[in-house]
C-alpha cells in the first residue's frame, strides 16, 4: 500500500485540530496534530511531515517564530492560518518564509485545494530535473536542492526554490508574472503580484542581489522578472 502523504497541524484550538484531522484524513492524509508550537517542532524534527499547517497566533511561541525555526531546519512547505485578515499579517508570514496562507474562517474545500498544490509543487517535483547554475559566485544544483553563495552553502524555501527554477531555467529571458505565479503557487494564484514580489524580495537577498541594482534578478516593468548571469 503507498504510504499517505503525513501533514501536520499546529494549532492551540483542540476543536480545530480535531476537526482539521479528520478532514485530513478523510481525504488520505496521514493527520498529525500538535497545540503549541514547541510539540509541533518536535514532531516536525522527528516525523518529518511532508507539509505544516501552522497557526499564527498562540501563547508562548506564536507562528511565525516557529516558522523561522522550521526554515532554519527544513523546507518543509508551510501554509499558515490567521485569524487576522490584514494585508501585513499577511505578508509578514510570508517573510517569515511560509509558501501560503489562509484566513480563517476558512472553506474546507479552499484547504484542501491550497493543501494539494503545495504538495505538488514540493522541492521534489520534477520541475526541478537537470537544472543547474555556476558563474563562479553563485552555484546552483537543483537535483541536489542546494546552492551556494561565493562558496557558503544558503537555504531556500521551495516556494523559493520554485521561483528560482522557472527564471534561471528562462535565463536572459522576461519570465511573466503570470507564468511565475502559475508555476509556484498555480492558476488561482496567477494575479497575485503582491505574493509574487514579497517572495522575490526574500530570494534576491539570499542570493546577495539588491532591487536597485540587480545582479541576477532583474524587474522588468509591467511584464515580469529575468535572470540575467552576473556580469
Amino acid at each position: 500500500m503507498k504510504n499517505r502523504q503525513t501533514i501536520l497541524v499546529i494549532d492551540d484550538d483542540p476543536e480545530l485540530c480535531q476537526v482539521l484531522g479528520a478532514l485530513l484524513e478523510s481525504e488520505g492524509f496521514q493527520a498529525r496534530t500538535a497545540l503549541n508550537a514547541s510539540a509541533g517542532l518536535q514532531i516536525a524534527k522527528t516525523e518529518h511531515p511532508d507539509l505544516i499547517v501552522l497557526d499564527i497566533m498562540m501563547p508562548g511561541m506564536d507562528g511565525r517564530a516557529a516558522c523561522r525555526h522550521l526554515r532554519q531546519i527544513s523546507n518543509v512547505p508551510i501554509l499558515m492560518l490567521t485569524a487576522l485578515s490584514d494585508q501585513t499579517t499577511k505578508i509578514n508570514s510570508l517573510n517569515e518564509g511560509a509558501d501560503d496562507y489562509l484566513s480563517k474562517p476558512f472553506d474546507n474545500l479552499e484547504l484542501i485545494a491550497r493543501l494539494r498544490a503545495l504538495l505538488r509543487r514540493a522541492p521534489e517535483h520534477a520541475a526541478y530535473q537537470a537544472t543547474a547554475y555556476d558563474d563562479g559566485n553563485l552555484k546552483i544544483n537543483f537535483d541536489a536542492q542546494q546552492i551556494w553563495l561565493a562558496h557558503s552553502e544558503i537555504n531556500l524555501t521551495p516556494t523559493e526554490w520554485r521561483l528560482l527554477a522557472n527564471l534561471v531555467r528562462s535565463k536572459g529571458r522576461v519570465v511573466p508574472y503570470r507564468t511565475l505565479l502559475r508555476n509556484a503557487w498555480g492558476e488561482n494564484y496567477a494575479e497575485d503580484r503582491n505574493l509574487l514580489k514579497v517572495h522575490i524580495t526574500h530570494l534576491r537577498h539570499k542570493i546577495g542581489d539588491d532591487a536597485k541594482k540587480p545582479r541576477y534578478i532583474h524587474s522588468v516593468r509591467e511584464s515580469g522578472y529575468r535572470f540575467a548571469a552576473l556580469a
